[in-house]
């Protein structure tokens, strides 16, 4: 009996947070050999923060006919009949990759709804601006009442925090001076 190779092993993850966004990154078994782009870049996963230096994105080519090799099929293979991705299965740092890898991507890979509470949160806010790419982080907790002036201090690791909806949490009207301090 011939001994199976393998040539990749993903660990699950998963993690919730109060407002009930889940990720669950386990990828579903492939059926077919990837091409070699999908495991250099299943390899780029452990150092999202340093893609910038491996130069300028490429351009995303789909494939002419849907019996031929598709990366993002291969990395993403929770697509759906009418070509929207499923994320919500994705590591937040394999979507990182590629949309740092990657330009004219599908539209729907733009966006990455995630967990505040998930573990790579902190290495996402790790990743540089360069002239190809910026990550922009909006963060909705309308109606979040363990929001109030003492833990909103906890939000100040989301360097790239551009926009939050914080209606109808529990923070007061007080006026914040720039200080850390109570």
């Amino acid at each position: 009996m011939a001994k199976r190779i393998i040539l990749w092993h993903s660990e699950r993850t998963l993690s919730t947070d109060d407002a009930g966004l889940s990720g669950n990154y386990s990828p579903e078994p492939l059926h077919h050999v990837p091409p070699l782009s999908y495991f250099c870049i299943k390899r780029l996963v452990e150092a999202t923060e340093q893609i910038h230096r491996y130069g300028p994105p490429r351009p995303y080519r789909s494939p002419a006919s849907p019996n031929d090799p598709d990366i993002l099929r291969a990395l993403i293979p929770y697509i759906n009949r009418q070509g929207h991705f499923d994320l919500s299965k994705v590591d937040p740092r394999l979507w990182a990759v590629v949309v740092q890898v990657y330009t004219d991507l599908p539209n729907n890979l733009r966006t990455y709804r995630t967990a505040l509470s998930d573990k790579y949160i902190d290495s996402l806010q790790r990743i540089p601006a360069t002239e190809h790419f910026s990550l922009l982080t909006v963060l909705e907790l309308p109606g979040c009442y363990h929001l109030d002036d003492n833990t909103i201090i906890h939000l100040s690791t989301l360097r790239t925090l551009c926009a939050l909806d914080v209606s109808c949490s529990a923070l007061s009207a007080k006026e914040y001076d720039g200080s850390l301090g109570p």
